[in-house]
């Protein structure tokens, strides 16, 4: 419904004794519709005489619901906002707790968990690319996160890692063996291109002048120590064959002895770069 403009409508005054006779019957002439109603549809108003708004409340519940008040009333919020955000957002920010924001929406959710998820639901209905997107780039923001948050477990905790797999492959050494000989004869097309490209490695990384007499001391020595102490011993290449930035040759003083389970976590890093992160 439409409110006409005050100066569309009709100007009706009422006499004083009329004004009089309306008092004491209890009712009161409404100055939006022009209709006579009881004291009850009227609100209360101390700036008037009567002590009654001159409006009913009727009129006022139609204007309040008109579109035309809407509409109004968002464009004066607009405007308002506009000429005020800073001070607006400053009074937001002081006004608001985490803890009380956080206490009121579990409160929401608990009372109704439909009615709470319907806004969002409905928004990522009507706006389904820009929900997945953002839904993409909140999990790619939490996974690397986690991976930090992992890295610097890591970092904290290298003796404990240690320990706790070193106890893990104790406990599961035949289980452990048994999924290795699954995958070598499942993946036997793969083991056999890095054997040979190990092999292809040590043949490049061999000079001809290599004195091959005292490599073979290493490795038999290698050999007994795996013997006597029931330790796997492995001879290691102090510079590794296939290292990221250099490569170490297949010499003598080029070897070390080395249990496999120190062996394994060097891999084919550099010497420094394998101590420097030990330390």
């Amino acid at each position: 419904m439409q409110v006409p403009k005050q100066t569309d409508r009709p100007r009706i005054f009422l006499s004083r004794a009329q004004l009089r006779a309306n008092r004491a019957a209890g009712v009161k002439r409404c100055t939006c519709c022009k209709e006579t109603k009881p004291f009850a549809e009227f609100s209360r108003s101390k700036s008037r005489s009567d002590g009654l708004d001159a409006k009913c409340k009727k009129c006022h519940r139609d204007y309040a619901s008109s579109p035309t008040r809407r509409i109004a009333e968002r464009e004066r919020s607009a405007r308002r906002r506009g000429d005020n955000r800073e001070k607006m957002n400053a009074d937001a920010r002081r006004r608001y707790n985490p803890e009380k924001e956080k206490a009121r929406k579990k409160r929401r959710r608990n009372a109704d968990p439909e009615a709470f998820l319907a806004p969002q639901r409905k928004w990522q209905r009507r706006n389904r690319d820009q929900a997945n997107k953002a839904s993409r780039e909140a999990k790619r923001r939490a996974r690397a996160v986690s991976r930090e948050k992992d890295r610097e477990y890591a970092r904290r905790n290298k003796e404990k890692i240690r320990e706790k797999n070193r106890r893990y492959q104790i406990r599961n050494a035949e289980r452990i063996k048994a999924k290795a000989r699954e995958y070598t004869r499942a993946h036997r097309g793969q083991v056999n291109a890095r054997t040979a490209q190990r092999t292809a490695a040590r043949l490049r990384a061999t000079p001809p002048w290599a004195d091959m007499k005292a490599i073979e001391v290493f490795y038999i020595e290698a050999a007994r120590l795996t013997q006597d102490t029931g330790i796997p011993h492995e001879v290691d290449h102090y510079y590794p064959l296939q290292g990221k930035t250099s490569c170490g040759l297949h010499v003598p003083w080029n070897l070390k002895i080395a249990t496999r389970t120190a062996n394994r976590r060097k891999g084919n890093k550099m010497p420094e770069e394998y101590f420097r992160a030990a330390a």
